[in-house]
């Protein structure tokens, strides 16, 4: 990643936002879910004060950008394909769904997108424009389609014309819309009778067009590793190259405002072309981006870029306009990895933005109410009484004090030789793995862990415990090795299992171990000295995570979501249910309410499995019997969102006063019912300092201070 200039903006995560509709699925529902990752963002768009990303496998991401310092996700839409463009016109987005088509959202309230149509037209949709009655859709090597959409909840295919390559960019002029084809340069068409779209020209670039924009009677195009090209549109039917300017990067797309052209030019970012003589096109600067500048759109005063894996990039060109300057962004805090559930609180791992603490008492609307941001990346969670364990890669393992969820706060650390790889846990000892230094026994009983025992034999990358024995599986030789751990000191190898391929992440219950590998490999370990193999379930791609509630195993498969296990008889599993998330599922574990926890990448998704497992689902869960406060963040900077739990229905007052009992203002006052509601602060207008937040509902109440720094 490259390094950029900025100022650093909190990414406010959007906290139990409801799907439009539900993924492919059978046998198994998602009850709730918190978004932490956007996927890759290909395209972005803006009208008043709001942004609306594309942001692929994550789908459309709503931006309140009123304060383009601070850009606040507000809401998504979580589409079944990948979003790659956007556009908007009036009270509607229009995306381009991949495998969908065009999908047409109702934005009248920006906070809540509901969708009213969809339209599938040949070829896999990349790109969208519109000019009303119109839209035209580009797509995967079918060309452009016209569609009438002047009945939003009624899109018609009206023609279509077909490309050589992708068509990744379209523009409209008059009765003309040009697109790019890729290594064919561009098209074309005449759409004066929209039922038949007739080709007027075609120009082959020398590079490959991929974006395209029309400004007086010039068409500007970006044209790949044969930078920004200029071509005299003034006649439609013969266009004709005027001017070139070769860019440092790949040149993506291109938009102009004025006397200046702004393309996305790949690994090299944003580049400031000045056009006042397109015949002689001049680089003015070039803006290096942290990630891929691959898509840029412009509105009033700024310029929006999608950055790919850098998110979105908000740019000032009022000042200067030949030298935009950043002002804010909006990007993911880091993917999400490893799952653990201990009582209400589900602990992620969570990349890059280290350990996030989810509060599940409402599995439908899961709030984030403390996070702990280790050094490196958080790539394991494990849970042991009142102490996360968390494996942060090459720095190791990590100890935090979660007593107080909302405040977790680091006690120890070990760094033992190589990469810790998984972690597992039992009375006073961690048991970690790495495939470079072998399995390492640490005493965490004390303040400080120490390293008593270990075994350097093989390369362990995953470990489970049950009872006196260790279960590790093994790169290199492949295999599944058991060890005695009746002294912790000094394991003991005692048998293995060897493996056509690698086992990965496993479960042990019973006689029986469950590991991940291409599909779901079973192992019969009733004589430590003697495990085999006894079953095999191939499964649709790699499985990261495996986890086992009653006779079920649920898989957590890279490229499928959920998938849930029948194994009552072990030597015949087989599938009774699944969820194909919108990510990449990497981790699962299973709550003391029966619920099953899944991350993939994008996001942690609650899933009741009861009708795959043929039962009724009953929560376990306890209800806490008094009322609660929680803020999140806290200290924090401007806003932060207070969370409070009812126990039961009632008139419920929710007041913030100063540190000397003085009302400062009044958050809630009216009718709640029971569960756990948020409500955000905006403290901009007062003083910096501490204030105390008073929940009252009926004759109870209970405070919570918080800090506001400035």
């Amino acid at each position: 990643m490259k390094s950029v200039n900025s100022m650093l903006v909190v990414f406010s995560l959007l906290l139990g936002f409801t799907h439009s509709f539900a993924q492919d699925s059978s046998g198994v529902r998602k009850v709730g879910e918190i978004q932490y990752h956007w996927d890759l963002v290909r395209g972005a768009t803006v009208q008043g004060s709001y942004a609306y990303v594309a942001a692929g496998n994550s789908g459309l991401r709503i931006l309140d950008i009123s304060n383009p310092e601070t850009p606040e996700e507000v809401s998504f839409f979580d589409t079944i394909s990948i979003t790659k463009d956007v556009t908007v016109s009036g009270n509607y987005a229009y995306l381009a769904s991949h495998t969908e088509g065009l999908r047409i959202l109702d934005i009248s309230d920006p906070k809540n997108p509901i969708s009213v149509s969809t339209c599938k037209t040949g070829g896999y949709a990349v790109s969208v424009e519109v000019a009303e009655p119109y839209c035209f859709l580009g797509t995967d090597y079918s060309g452009i389609c016209i569609i009438d959409i002047s009945n939003p909840q009624a899109p018609v295919v009206l023609d279509s014309y077909d490309a050589q390559d992708i068509t990744r960019g379209v523009a409209v002029e008059s009765n003309f819309a040009y697109f790019t084809d890729g290594e064919d340069g561009i098209k074309i068409v005449n759409f004066s009778n929209p039922l038949v779209l007739r080709l007027s020209s075609a120009y082959n670039t020398p590079g490959v067009a991929t974006g395209i924009v029309i400004g007086g009677s010039y068409a500007y195009v970006a044209d790949g590793d044969s930078g920004l090209r200029i071509l005299d549109v003034s006649i439609p039917s013969q266009p004709s190259e005027i001017g070139f300017y070769d860019t440092p990067g790949s040149a993506n797309n291109v938009v102009i405002r004025g006397n200046y052209a702004y393309i996305a030019d790949g690994d090299s970012g944003i580049c400031t072309v000045d056009i006042s003589d397109p015949s002689k096109p001049a680089g003015k600067a070039v803006y290096d981006t942290p990630g891929y500048a691959y898509n840029v759109s412009v509105s009033g005063d700024f310029l929006v870029v999608s950055d790919l894996e850098g998110g979105v990039r908000l740019m000032d060109i009022s000042a200067d306009p030949s030298m935009p300057a950043e002002t804010g962004f909006c990007a993911s805090p880091g993917y999400t990895n490893s799952v653990a559930v201990a009582g209400r609180y589900a602990y992620l791992a969570n990349g890059a933005s280290g350990l996030r603490i989810v509060d599940c008492i409402d599995p439908e609307n899961p709030i984030e109410v403390g996070y702990f941001k280790t050094p490196n990346k958080t790539e394991i969670v494990k849970v042991m009484g009142n102490r996360a364990f968390v494996v942060d890669g090459v720095l190791g393992l990590i100890i935090v004090d979660i007593t107080d969820p909302a405040h977790p706060v680091e006690v120890s650390s070990f760094k033992p030789s190589g990469s810790v790889w998984d972690i597992a846990l039992s009375g006073d000892y961690a048991y970690l793995v790495s495939a470079g230094s072998g399995l390492h026994v640490v005493d965490i009983s004390g303040e400080f862990p120490i390293e008593v025992g270990s075994d350097t034999t093989g390369a362990p990358v995953s470990i489970a415990l049950s009872g006196n024995y260790i279960y590790v599986t093994d790169l290199r030789p492949k295999n599944l090795r058991i060890l005695d751990i009746s002294d912790p000191t000094k394991p003991l190898q005692v048998g293995f299992c060897d493996s056509v391929e690698s086992f990965g992440t496993l479960v042990v219950s019973g006689n029986y171990a469950y590991a991940g590998t291409s599909g779901l490999a079973v192992i019969d370990i009733s004589d430590p000295n003697f495990p085999h193999q006894v079953a095999f379930l191939d499964t649709p791609t790699e499985c990261r995570g495996v986890a086992i509630i009653d006779q079920y195993v649920c898989l957590a498969e890279l490229r499928e979501g959920l998938r849930v296990v029948n194994v009552s008889n072990p030597t015949k599993p087989y599938e009774v249910g699944y969820y194909n998330t919108p990510g990449s599922a990497m981790g699962v574990d299973v709550g003391d309410d029966g619920l099953v926890y899944l991350t993939d990448k994008t996001s942690l998704g609650i899933f009741n499995i009861s009708d795959a497992m043929g039962i009724k689902h009953k929560t376990t869960a306890t209800l806490p019997t008094s009322i609660s406060l929680s803020a999140y963040p806290n200290p924090f900077n401007s806003t932060t969102t207070i969370f409070y739990f009812l126990n039961r229905d009632g008139f419920v007052r929710l007041d913030v006063l100063d540190i000397s009992g003085r009302l400062v203002t009044t958050l809630v006052e009216g009718e709640k019912g029971v569960g756990v509601h948020p409500v955000t602060w905006n403290a901009s207008g007062v003083p910096a300092g501490s204030y105390i937040v008073r929940l009252t509902v009926g004759g109870e109440s209970t405070e919570r201070t918080v800090t506001l720094v400035k």
